[in-house]
């Protein structure tokens, strides 16, 4: 199994070598996904229990895991882990004031949101709309495009321009929520 490539060993993890597969997994990335949960949460016992709760997470969704690079998504299961840990920081602590709140949150949890963190989670989000809407949402925020230059680029009008930007806008704000409160948090 330990010669299996990591797609394979996903493969395997529906058959009946399945714990063998799950096994080697865990070995092949339990120690590279503790060090993230780690140098994001500053706590041992938090990190051992997020990467814990990554592979169950695997093990019980393995008959139905649509991976595309296993190692990626290891790594965003463990940043999203550490977000729900935190908003369940944030929930004990409700009834502090919002700047002792932060700052016990950002003293507890020690948890650095780079810029990458945030430009990988935008990148997930944007790849589950429909490719005209992401195409769109592209090249009007990386591209710096006016809804006119979208529309005559791409043979629609600008109605139909600014109805795709509404609805990546709008999946966006659902889909990054946990970021947008982290950072309000931080920069209280």
């Amino acid at each position: 199994m330990h010669l299996l490539s990591d797609e394979q060993l996903l493969r395997e993890l529906r058959g009946d070598k399945a714990a063998l597969a799950f096994r080697t997994l865990y070995e092949r990335f339990a120690e590279k996904l503790y060090r993230l949960a780690y140098q994001k949460t500053a706590s041992a016992q938090t990190a051992e229990e997020i990467v814990q709760e990554v592979f169950v997470g695997v093990w019980e969704k393995r008959e139905n895991l649509l991976i595309g690079h296993v190692e990626n998504y290891l790594l965003s299961a463990v940043r999203y882990q550490v977000i729900n840990q935190l908003r369940a920081v944030i929930a004990q602590r409700k009834f502090v004031e919002p700047r002792e709140q932060a700052s016990l949150l950002m003293q507890e949890a020690e948890l650095p949101l780079t810029v990458e963190d945030l430009q990988n989670a935008l990148e997930k989000s944007l790849e589950v709309l429909p490719e005209k809407t992401r195409q769109i949402f592209r090249l009007s925020r990386y591209e710096y495009l006016s809804h006119r230059e979208i529309a005559q680029r791409l043979d629609l009008t600008e109605k139909a321009v600014e109805y795709h930007i509404t609805q990546a806008l709008r999946h966006l704000r659902t889909h990054l929520r946990d970021f947008l409160t982290v950072l309000l948090l931080v920069h209280l």
